[in-house]
């Protein structure tokens, strides 16, 4: 079972694994320390880092308008015939799932004070309402994580008419 939100596909295209090298990096913005501050101030749909046989990159801003659930697209290129397979899985950024995971954590101090504690009605209430507030947060992320790379794989797609 898996807890940590993903998708995987692959995609078959004509093209040699040069030619999908060369699309990807016409279609990347090298990735700049100074993204995550400012973000991407380009016109290409993704950013990141493209080999001869493999590439992690992302949407850029502009293309998810800000969306933090953006997923991080990491994929392989491998020679297949006349053509080549492009193995592609997305996952959540690290950064959401350090959040995620501080607030869980949170939950679980306040919770674990409350056992200890001689706790009233009062503070069960409140415990209950963090808790259901966490868990329509995370519940946010998963769903936003499933929208954004539904939008991040039509996007690869289009990029090589599949």
């Amino acid at each position: 079972m898996r807890i940590l939100p993903q998708k995987s596909f692959t995609l078959k295209t004509e093209l040699t694994t040069r030619e999908v090298h060369d699309v990807l990096m016409s279609k990347t913005e090298p990735k700049k320390k100074t993204d995550f501050f400012f973000g991407s101030s380009t016109d290409k749909p993704f950013r990141g880092e493209v080999g001869l046989s493999d590439f992690k990159i992302m949407r850029s801003v502009q293309q998810y308008k800000g969306v933090s659930t953006s997923p991080v697209v990491i994929g392989t290129v491998n020679s297949v015939g006349n053509g080549s397979a492009i193995c592609v899985v997305m996952r959540m950024q690290k950064c959401i799932w350090s959040y995620v995971f501080a607030e869980l954590l949170f939950l679980a101090v306040i919770g674990l004070a409350l056992v200890k504690s001689e706790f009233s009605t009062a503070m069960v209430y409140c415990f209950l309402v963090i808790a259901l507030m966490l868990f329509m947060f995370i519940l946010s992320i998963f769903i936003g994580f499933r929208s954004g790379a539904k939008r991040a794989e039509e996007e690869i797609r289009s990029v090589f008419n599949c």
